[in-house]
């Protein structure tokens, strides 16, 4: 059954009509990461009062062994590469707020705990490179960097996700991947600063 969130979803989509409007404009980045990374890609936006990452797009792997996510699903920011990588430049009293009133649930053993959070943050707002390591199911990993609208305000984020040992068997090469894809659909939403952006 469809609740509220899913009618927010489609609210937030059709909002971006045309193809020139983001979420939709960035369709061809996504096709050509996928291309390049072999590996399912997503576009999550920030989404909700106490924001979720909300999966607007998602194009699969064609591997037999890959990781699967519907459109429309949701994760909380903390156990997902994507949603660290939009939570790392979020306002720091936006992200102090978030940290303060949201309850870390341990998904999986290795779902990022609070306390790790402040250093976690400021690594990826240096580098514009979330990565995450069964944060929300065990064996699936990420890498993600954050999507910037016109203002320098981040919109959501762009991932890769696969089998935990495969994504950290090709971590190097998928970073810079998933980092130039974040910084193209940015620029596309007429971001025209430095990406990232320094904090």
């Amino acid at each position: 059954r469809l609740g509220p969130a899913s009618f927010q979803l489609a609210g937030l989509i059709r909002s971006a009509e045309p193809s020139t409007s983001f979420p939709a404009c960035a369709r061809p980045v996504l096709e050509e990461l996928a291309r390049t990374s072999e590996e399912t890609v997503m576009l999550g936006i920030l989404a909700g009062e106490v924001p979720d990452m909300f999966y607007a797009d998602v194009i699969e792997s064609a591997a037999p062994i890959r990781f699967t996510l519907a459109i429309g699903d949701h994760r909380p920011l903390y156990c997902a590469a994507s949603g660290k990588a939009a939570l790392a430049f979020m306002p720091l009293q936006t992200q102090a707020d978030y940290l303060a009133r949201t309850e870390f649930a341990a998904f999986t053993p290795t779902t990022s705990r609070k306390s790790d959070m402040p250093a976690l943050l400021q690594a990826i707002a240096r580098t514009g490179i979330a990565f995450d390591d069964g944060g929300k199911v065990a064996g699936a990993s990420g890498i993600a960097s954050p999507v910037f609208g016109r203002h320098g305000e981040v919109l959501g984020a762009v991932s890769v996700a696969g089998p935990s040992d495969r994504i950290a068997a090709q971590r190097r090469r998928l970073e810079p991947l998933v980092k130039a894809a974040g910084e193209q659909i940015s620029r596309l939403c007429g971001f025209g600063e430095a990406y990232p952006p320094p904090r």
